[in-house]
This record gives C-alpha cells, sequence and structure tokens, in this order.
C-alpha cells in the first residue's frame, strides 16, 4: 500500500470539501479535477514517447506535453486562489455598515472581490481550455492501450471547465461594472462552447479506437 500512500492526503481534503466550511469549495474542486486531468493527458503522452510503434508521432507528442506538463503546477496552484478569492468576498461581508461612508466602503470592498471571485475561476476555466488542447492533440496519435485514460483525462477538464463557469456565473449577476460583466459572460460562454467541443472531439476518437 506504500505507493497509495497519497490517499490519506485525498480523504483529508474530500472530508474538507464534505464539511459545512465555505471553502475548499467547487473551485478547489474545479482545480483538482483540471489537475487530474492534465496528469491523465500526460500519462497517455509517456507511454507513447519512446514506443517504436509511435516513433512516427513522437515529435506531436512531445510537442503537446511541452505545453501540457507546465500547466499541471499552475492549475493545482488556482486551489488556494480560488479560496483566497472567496475568503476576500467573505471579509468584505463583514465590514461594518452603520453610516454611509461605511456603507459606501463595504458596497466598494465587495464589487472588487466579487471581480477577483470572477477573475479567479476565469483562469481555471482558460488554462483548462488550453490544457484540454494538448490532450485532445495526444488522443488522437497516442498509445492506443491507454487511450481510455485521454478519455478520462477530457471528461475531467470538462468538469473543471464547466465548474469554473459555473463560479464565474454565480458572480457575474452582482456586478455593477456593464463592461466587466459583459465581457466576462462572453468568455465564460466561450469556453463552455470550445470544452464541449473538445470533449466531443476527444471522445470521437477515443471511441474509434476501442471500437466503441
Amino acid at each position: 500500500m506504500e505507493r497509495f500512500h497519497y490517499l490519506k492526503g485525498i480523504s483529508e481534503f474530500a472530508a474538507d470539501l464534505a464539511s459545512a466550511a465555505p471553502t475548499p469549495g467547487g473551485g478547489a474542486a474545479a482545480a483538482v479535477l483540471g489537475t487530474t486531468g492534465i496528469a491523465l493527458g500526460e500519462m497517455v503522452g509517456n507511454l507513447t514517447i519512446g514506443k517504436k510503434k509511435y516513433a512516427e508521432v513522437e515529435g506531436v507528442v512531445k510537442a503537446a506535453m511541452e505545453k501540457l506538463t507546465p500547466c499541471r503546477e499552475e492549475m493545482l496552484a488556482m486551489f488556494e486562489k480560488d479560496a483566497r478569492a472567496f475568503d476576500a468576498f467573505g471579509e468584505a461581508g463583514k465590514l461594518p455598515k452603520d453610516t454611509d461612508e461605511q456603507k459606501a466602503a463595504r458596497s466598494d470592498a465587495m464589487q472588487t472581490a466579487l471581480k477577483g471571485a470572477t477573475l479567479s475561476p476565469d483562469a481555471t476555466a482558460e488554462l483548462g481550455i488550453k490544457a484540454f488542447r494538448q490532450v485532445y492533440e495526444i488522443a488522437k496519435v497516442g498509445n492506443k492501450h491507454a487511450i481510455s485514460d485521454c478519455g478520462c483525462g477530457a471528461l475531467s477538464l470538462f468538469a473543471c471547465v464547466n465548474a469554473a463557469v459555473l463560479n464565474m456565473h454565480i458572480n457575474l449577476p452582482g456586478i455593477k461594472d456593464e463592461e466587466f460583466r459583459a465581457k466576462y459572460q462572453a468568455r465564460a460562454e466561450s469556453y463552455e462552447k470550445e470544452a464541449r467541443e473538445l470533449l466531443e472531439g476527444t471522445l470521437r476518437v477515443v471511441r474509434a479506437a476501442i471500437g466503441k
């Protein structure tokens, strides 16, 4: 069981996620899903590189891996960034509101925090799409014996992007800055659209490879 020593950490994370505490929440889960999807794509890449059968596509896979691998730690870092953004909104809500000046200051702080709580999942979704493109490239030429793992990775990244987008959608209505709101609403819709296209493309490749 030594090779599964990390299960304790996963169990602790799941317990924290299940608790009544507001963080970690959906944003942290999105980051973990994204990290999982990236790692699965890397796995298929690593099972392709160096194999004689796939020598002709090794360059394609290496190029995809060069872009994909750095995304893993970046995505994992979004776990804490999202929690900080959410906590900032909670702190803004606790500011005093006894006087008009305090109410105005509190409102400004909450608007700033709402924008931060939108920018964090936006970054998660953007990174998820960036990684997803590379997983799709690997799926198209990667080791067929591990192709289902690309499918699992695609599903994880799809969930990551859509979870992040939900966190954008829940914050956007409360933002008074119409230009900001319109910009990030459009970005959210773009992420959803591309994630769907990438999922369908990847699963089409996977199903063809396994005869489904």
